[in-house]
């Protein structure tokens, strides 16, 4: 009987620069998850069976909201929930 899914090493870098190294090593063998945790599902039905994952989850400055130059960044890792919420996104946009 298999696994339920297949084993992975498992990288959780907390800069940038480290999440994109590990990509680079791994090439089309990693998987970056960003929140996707459907990707799970694949996995465990071996839809996808990559040999490591990058959890960019602890990348700190992949969250939050910003005023940035008169305009507004919105970190790749940030919820629509806490856009949704955000003083800074209310103050500038209907919502």
């Amino acid at each position: 009987m298999k696994d339920a899914m297949a084993g992975f090493e498992l990288y959780q870098p907390t800069d940038l620069d480290t999440a994109l190294e590990s990509a680079a090593r791994f090439g089309e063998a990693g998987w970056i998850l960003a929140g996707g945790y459907d990707s799970l599902d694949w996995f465990k039905d071996r839809v996808k069976v990559p040999e490591a994952v990058i959890d960019l989850s602890n990348i700190g400055e992949l969250h939050g909201i910003r005023e940035v130059d008169g305009g507004i960044e919105i970190g790749a890792m940030t919820t629509l929930t806490e856009v949704s919420r955000s003083p800074l996104v209310r103050g500038r946009f209907q919502l």
